[in-house]
């Protein structure tokens, strides 16, 4: 089940899946892509996500099975309609409506782009649990949809893992929409709605879009439905994320933990949604660098509304160190002198505390996600940050014996109450002897002789016999 390719591709878009048998060498690589772009924000999201994370213990696996009731049943939804889902955003989704080969315009592609929109919104979602502990959340969905020509870009490569994002004007276009946003409401950019006026009804916003209402789909319109490509394990392994191979995670478990997260946004490398590919493709490079070497993990490199941005975490299921503060915090300072390197401007933020860990999405498709605050504290420092890692008050509090920092004051989050303190890292300190838990670290076990004497035996067996023990 650890590498079972079925599991493996699952994780993966359809529009790279369809073009992994032609992308080859360590070099790299875009290619063209064209359709209608849809954004969906899920309101009211980590507000649930953080009622349950409080309440702790079993509530874990209410929370893995409420999400995937609710964001499962969506994502099976726009999977079925011929929706290729391309990122998972923690409360947001990035779905792609590919144009085909048959297609002569982007009008098709809109059109089953906003009939699967519409038909969603036709649904309530609940977001309820079966504990009864707390009262049912209806969730309020945003959606904005654009369309243009796009490009496909497989970045990074170190150490063999590859990441692939979209770029395209259609990407701005639901980014400029998602301000004038309602819920339960779809809007359309100008581009979108000029690729078929006379199918689509809805009336014109004072400032830019249209918001719809409803779509004529032609009688004889093909229907095309969702068909798998089939890999090999070999073939997929490179473009999923390395932790999905940990430990536990492959067969579903999802926990409370915490973690420290980081985000990382490059800025000034999309002008235009033009990505300039080279540049990024040099950057992930050097995040992928780091994390191999402090032992963390790159959730995601999508482009978002605040550009292209990096999601990392230091703690997940089979990747945990008692130092994962530590880890985060160096991580950062390394990420930014990286990209001072390259002449790269770059916003970081690193925040600390309890998330929700865990496989959501459908039977199609499915991301490790981690859900909470915490997501949203360190997406809110990672705008405040100028270039240098502002970083919160816990992974501060859990990594001062190795870096020192300074109070830059408080700062309000959307989400919590109050504001919070955050901190800017003044240096790193350089300990007289390694500590235990520090990357290359070794320490003595104490007052474990029995337990060490049982577990040399095992490792002689299993020398000498192939065959070790519990």
């Amino acid at each position: 089940m650890k590498h079972d390719p079925a599991f493996l591709s699952k994780g993966l878009p359809q529009f790279l899946k369809r073009r992994i048998p032609q992308l080859g060498g360590e070099a790299y690589q875009q290619w063209p892509v064209a359709g209608a772009v849809l954004f969906v924000d899920l309101v009211g999201f980590t507000e649930k996500v953080e009622k349950l994370i409080a309440i702790g213990g079993e509530a874990a696996e209410l929370t893995n099975e409420l999400l995937n009731r609710s964001i499962g049943e969506m994502v099976d939804a726009f999977t079925q309609a011929d929706g290729d889902v391309v990122v998972f955003a923690g409360d947001a989704l990035v779905v792609l409506w590919p144009r085909h080969d048959e297609e002569a315009g982007l009008g098709p592609a809109v059109r089953r782009a906003v009939s699967a929109a519409l038909a969603e919104l036709s649904q309530t979602r609940v977001l309820r649990d079966r504990s009864g502990a707390d009262q049912p959340i209806t969730l309020a969905r945003r959606m904005s949809l654009g369309a243009s020509a796009l490009t496909a870009h497989r970045l990074g490569g170190y150490d063999g893992r590859w990441q692939v994002l979209l770029s395209g004007e259609a990407m701005d276009q639901v980014t400029a929409l998602d301000g004038l946003a309602r819920n339960e409401c779809l809007l359309l950019s100008d581009q979108a709605w000029a690729s078929d006026p006379a199918r689509l009804r809805g009336h014109r916003l004072e400032v830019s879009g249209y918001r719809v209402h409803g779509v004529r789909s032609a009688a004889d319109e093909p229907r095309h439905r969702f068909v798998d490509t089939s890999l090999a394990t070999a073939d997929l392994r490179p473009y999923v994320p390395r932790h999905w191979e940990a430990a536990g995670v492959v067969s579903g478990v999802a926990d409370f933990r915490q973690p420290s997260v980081i985000f990382v946004r490059l800025i000034g490398l999309n002008p235009g949604g033009r990505l300039q590919g080279p540049r990024a493709h040099a950057a992930a490079q050097d995040v992928q660098r780091v994390l191999t070497e402090l032992d963390g993990s790159l959730l995601q490199f999508a482009i978002d509304d605040k550009g292209p941005v990096f999601v990392i975490a230091f703690g997940l299921l089979g990747r945990v160190h008692e130092d994962d503060p530590v880890r985060a915090s160096l991580a950062a300072l390394r990420i930014g002198e990286a990209m001072a390197a390259r002449e790269i401007d770059c916003g970081i933020g690193v925040a600390t505390g309890r998330s929700f860990s865990g496989l959501v999405g459908g039977q199609r498709r499915h991301h490790y996600s981690l859900c909470g605050l915490t997501m949203n504290l360190a997406a809110r420092l990672m705008q405040e940050s100028d270039g240098t890692p502002l970083f919160d008050q816990l992974t501060v509090a859990r990594s001062q014996d190795r870096i020192d920092y300074r109070n830059r004051g408080e700062l309000s989050v959307k989400g919590l109450d109050q504001p919070i303190r955050h901190y800017l890292a003044q240096g790193e300190r350089r300990p007289a002897r390694a500590a235990q838990g520090q990357p290359g670290a070794h320490t003595r076990l104490v007052g474990r002789a029995r337990e060490v004497g049982i577990l040399s035996a095992q490792l002689q067996q299993l020398q000498q016999e192939g065959d070790g023990g519990v």
